[in-house]
């Protein structure tokens, strides 16, 4: 969760197939039975963004920033993290001492950071199916457990908390490791192209979600393979064909 780690990005050749978008990108494809699922957290599972807009100037304040203009936002959802830090003047040393603030923030205020509507349910059956399931976040553990809740957070496995702008693809590596799980029955799913960069770069295939801080149209330009319209969606898409999300024990 870097500092404004919102927005998102725009569209290239793209074809719709049952509300799914999909597209023509040279990436891991997700198999029959996905048996990881690795989850970003905010903008993800949590609807952090209209927070993250309350706080912006206030952290451009406080570190001594240019404020944002808010109209510029919508824009900005089109661009990558590194683009969106370069227009705004924002210095590379910087960045985790304003995500480290950041994060602070939302804990003062985790009471009004929220779950997507049917995120529970989606949990809750992939955990009974027996999928494994990951969270890999810039957010703090903290803040994640007490959004998520103690029901859910049973639910996950593997965590992997506090990732810096580049370390997303080091730590999904190493969910791999630790589950014994083949990077082909796994599936990450983010809102940020810098989430399908890394997954692209560990070899795991990816799910984006229409619904976050990158727009759909970004994450089509990036080449994703497949993005989510809906929490239903990606439910029917996980939960319906039989055997699509499975059991997350090793062979």
């Amino acid at each position: 969760m870097v500092l404004f780690q919102s927005f998102h990005y725009i569209c290239p050749v793209l074809y719709f197939y049952k509300h799914s978008i999909v597209f023509k990108p040279k990436e891991p494809t997700i198999v029959l039975k996905v048996r990881l699922i690795i989850f970003d957290f905010d903008g993800t599972l949590a609807d952090t963004y209209p927070w993250f807009m309350g706080v912006i100037n206030r952290a451009a304040d406080h570190f001594k920033l240019k404020k944002i203009d808010v109209s510029d936002l919508d824009s900005v959802r089109a661009e990558s993290t590194k683009k969106m830090i370069k227009r705004f003047g924002i210095p590379l040393w910087k960045i985790q001492l304003i995500a480290r603030r950041v994060r602070q923030w939302m804990g003062d205020d985790i009471d009004e950071i929220h779950l997507f509507r049917g995120v529970r349910d989606l949990l809750i059956s992939l955990h009974e199916r027996g999928t494994s399931l990951a969270i890999l976040t810039s957010n703090s553990c903290a803040n994640v457990r007490r959004v998520l809740g103690p029901e859910l957070t049973g639910c996950i496995t593997y965590w992997e908390c506090d990732v810096s702008m580049s370390g997303k693809r080091r730590r999904m590596k190493k969910i791999l490791r630790r589950s014994g799980i083949p990077p082909e029955h796994c599936l990450a799913v983010g809102d940020e192209i810098r989430d399908f960069q890394a997954a692209h770069k560990a070899g795991i295939p990816f799910g984006g979600v229409a619904w976050g801080y990158n727009s759909m149209e970004a994450l089509a330009a990036h080449g994703a393979s497949r993005i989510f319209g809906s929490i239903d969606e990606m439910i029917s898409f996980l939960l319906e064909p039989a055997g699509m999300a499975g059991d997350g024990k090793s062979d």
